[in-house]
């Protein structure tokens, strides 16, 4: 039964997050992390803490934690998705896309953030012959940051919003 744009979906108990939910979840989402460690690993000379290190370096204690748990959500939101009746499968699916779009908006926020810093840096000192390459080196480490954040945020956003969109298509045509 679907209700009207206009009437709001009642949120109740049954649209309440499930504790087991969260920890299956948590566990797929950890272990994907964990195959994206060891893939990485395999692939470059680094070890998984340099890794780690560098990550945090390049995005930033906040992306990396605002990324992981709109992640987490987006996850959570597909678990619930699976095992909902019609009134929930929308609220599930509507949590679920949000969550993507807020990545999508957390990298293109990070991106203008990275630029901005870059560009800001600039006017710091004035731009002389002895300290040119020092401000080139601090722009480009600003605009990696930069541009990042969205050659993983929304590419990471489009395969979530994918995959919520084709569990919902093949759970409504069952």
């Amino acid at each position: 039964m679907s209700q009207s744009k206009s009437e709001p979906v009642p949120i109740d108990a049954d649209c309440a997050v499930e504790p087991s939910s969260w920890g299956r979840s948590l566990s797929r989402l950890l272990g994907l992390m964990i195959i994206l460690m060891a893939a990485l690993v395999a692939v470059s000379t680094r070890q998984p803490g340099e890794l780690i290190a560098a990550a945090q370096v390049l995005f930033g204690d906040l992306f990396i934690m605002a990324y992981v748990l709109l992640i987490l959500a987006a996850v959570v939101s597909r678990q619930r998705l699976v095992n909902c009746t019609a009134v929930q499968c929308e609220f599930w699916f509507e949590a679920g896309q949000q969550s993507a779009a807020g990545i999508a908006t957390l990298a293109l926020t990070f991106t203008l953030l990275g630029i901005s810093l870059g560009v800001g840096s600039l006017s710091e000192q004035p731009m002389r012959a002895d300290n040119a390459p020092e401000m080139i080196r601090v722009l480009a480490e600003q605009f990696s940051m930069a541009f990042m954040t969205s050659v993983v945020g929304l590419p990471t956003a489009a395969l979530l919003r994918a995959w919520l969109s084709l569990t919902e298509k093949r759970l409504r045509h069952v």
